[in-house]
């Protein structure tokens, strides 16, 4: 099933100034993305994309580069994706190269032919996952709740093991701004409140981490959130709806 690509400008409103961002989303099979991938690897990249010898590893690079690549083309402006070089760092974060980066960043996350990328800006952190809702139900041992976060999450009009894989993507997504990935003890990751408008995205506040929230949502059988400092005001209900209406 062809689903069409999902590209949103979001505006980042604080108190002393506005910031941008750009979220792409894309679904996407490995022949569609072998198909791209001339218009869109840079020359390193595509040296490194030979190397794969798995369809698998095949598809998550290039489903993350198309994605990346778009994010960072809407938010630089730039029309050719090849000009942009997506590196990791020390610890597999995403670095952007660019003539005229200027300091972007960048959060990638990708489940199964869903990819979805952030470019923000370095003053602005973020960070973003995304997991299928069919996942391991074995999550419930990986990632245990204290009584507080089982409460908070009780609520939410969804079976127990998708409550599970969104509390996951929640906690991944906060790992992403720190760059640490679920590395560290994740009861330092605790949810605090858990709200759910009637758009149906849920907002998520964090015990140890005050400073940020979390919006998510559910669509297309994945688990779907982003991390933005908590007093920013950003409009997602668009995104959302586009997801919810394929």
């Amino acid at each position: 099933m062809m689903y069409p690509s999902i590209h949103q400008t979001l505006q980042l409103y604080r108190q002393k100034g506005t910031f941008n961002a750009c979220l792409h989303i894309e679904h996407l099979s490995l022949e569609k993305l072998q198909n791209l991938q001339a218009q869109c690897l840079h020359p390193n990249e595509l040296t490194y994309f030979n190397t794969l010898p798995a369809a698998r590893r095949q598809h998550s690079y290039l489903l993350g580069r198309y994605a990346g690549k778009s994010a960072i083309a809407g938010y630089l402006q730039e029309t050719d994706l090849r000009r942009i070089e997506i590196k990791p760092g020390v610890f597999e974060q995403p670095i952007v190269l660019h003539p005229r980066s200027n300091n972007v960043q960048l959060t990638i996350s990708h489940s199964g032919s869903w990819g979805m990328a952030l470019a923000f800006p370095e003053a602005h952190p973020m960070g973003i996952d995304v997991e299928d809702l069919n996942a391991d139900a074995a999550l419930n041992t990986i990632v245990p709740l204290s009584g507080q976060e089982q409460k908070a999450i009780a609520a939410l009009p969804y079976p127990p093991n998708e409550r599970m894989i969104l509390v996951w993507t929640i906690k991944e997504a906060l790992s992403k701004v720190f760059r640490t990935g679920l590395t560290a003890d994740l009861s330092i990751y605790e949810l605090d409140l858990v709200q759910q408008d009637s758009q149906g995205i849920i907002t998520t506040t964090y015990k140890h981490f005050m400073q940020y929230r979390a919006m998510s949502w559910i669509a297309q059988g994945h688990a779907w959130s982003l991390v933005l400092p908590r007093k920013t005001t950003c409009d997602i209900s668009g995104v959302v709806r586009q997801l919810t209406a394929k």
